[in-house]
């Protein structure tokens, strides 16, 4: 039963010889497209969900994988599959692979799983020049990365540049990478597999997590690697319309303590727990309030440092939201500036 659900002699050899070489190249070269490693990288090195698979549940992983990249119409499984196993890896694939923006969210199930049908929202030439569209947009972030940049600088600058190029909006590739590195208009989804696809690009670990808001909808963010340690970061929620078209830092490598209005969706993986809190961007840079009657000689000194029409900073636990809130408001309110509180991660941010 079928259920339908919403990738000279001597002269003459060497002339054979680097034919050959260059022939082999080249098929290494489509392999390592294929796979989205570089020469000589373990396929699953910059895949964490992938990792948490079992070894049977991989080679269905690289079937798909590697079906969908070919846009195979049928592709064969690697043994069979029960409806459960077959989606719950089939759903990862697409959640965690960015370059298959080209599958409908459309999908077949049986009882016993041995072959997919998979369904293409367009054609394979269509898809190919996107996607040479996409693999530019990548690169034109991860060639203003530097080598003497540290892993959070480097995700903290692809962070900036996503954001400042897309504004969130619905069109018909804004819950995909392409949708905002090509045309800069994303949902959630785009905004956290392109996050995904330029850091990889970079030799970067990170992931998507599907899971619910506080408001019980639907919602897509990332959780990112950084020097040994995971953090989760939220592209979309810093990229509001609130922020008159500044690009804050509320949902930058935050931990989980200060991320209770997102839960992750457990049924594809479990993502990694994020413990540490030494990598937000206020502790970074030293942004943080401990104490209220440093408030307004500290604000006056970061709207000193801090670039554009916005400022913002951390405050701590010794601080409540409400004296925070009322300090701010007395300097403010005459002035023309607008104050944004976000509880969850006791972050002010001061737009003027």
């Amino acid at each position: 039963m079928h259920r339908l659900r919403r990738g000279v002699f001597l002269s003459a050899l060497v002339i054979v010889l680097f034919c050959a070489f260059a022939l082999l190249a080249i098929r290494a070269a489509v392999a390592n497209r294929k796979t989205g490693s570089r020469a000589g990288e373990d396929f699953s090195a910059l895949r964490y969900p992938y990792q948490q698979l079992t070894v049977r549940e991989q080679r269905l992983y690289d079937a798909l994988y590697s079906g969908i990249s070919d846009f195979e119409t049928t592709i064969k499984l690697p043994g069979t599959f029960t409806t459960a196993e077959y989606e719950r890896v089939y759903l990862m694939v697409l959640m965690q692979e960015p370059t298959l923006f080209y599958v409908q969210d459309v999908y077949e199930l049986a009882d016993e799983m041995h072959s997919a049908t998979i369904y293409y929202s367009m054609s394979q030439e269509e898809a190919k020049a996107m996607g040479a569209s996409l693999d530019f947009a990548a690169s034109q972030i991860v060639n203003r990365l530097s080598s003497t940049q540290s892993e959070w600088q480097q995700l903290l600058m692809i962070h900036d540049l996503i954001a400042a190029g897309c504004e969130y909006g619905k069109t018909d590739h804004s819950s995909n990478a392409y949708g905002c590195l090509c045309e800069g208009a994303a949902q959630c989804e785009g905004y956290a597999k392109a996050f995904l696809y330029v850091a990889r690009s970079a030799g970067l670990q990170v992931m998507c997590v599907p899971g619910q808001t506080d408001r019980g909808t639907n919602h897509v963010w990332n959780v990112a690697e950084i020097d040994g340690a995971y953090y989760n970061i939220d592209v979309t929620w810093d990229d509001d319309d609130a922020f008159n078209g500044s690009v804050v830092h509320c949902c930058f490598a935050v931990p989980d303590a200060s991320f209770h209005d997102h839960t992750p969706d457990t049924i594809s993986y479990i993502p990694p727990i994020c413990t540490d809190s030494s990598a937000t961007y206020y502790q970074k840079h030293g942004y943080v309030l401990s104490e209220l009657p440093q408030l307004e000689a500290q604000v006056q000194s970061w709207m000193g440092q801090q670039t554009g029409a916005m400022t913002e900073f951390r405050w701590t636990d010794q601080i409540s939201r409400s004296e925070v809130q009322l300090s701010l408001v007395g300097m403010f309110s005459e002035r023309g500036y607008r104050v944004i509180m976000d509880d969850d991660r006791q972050v002010a941010v001061i737009l003027g």
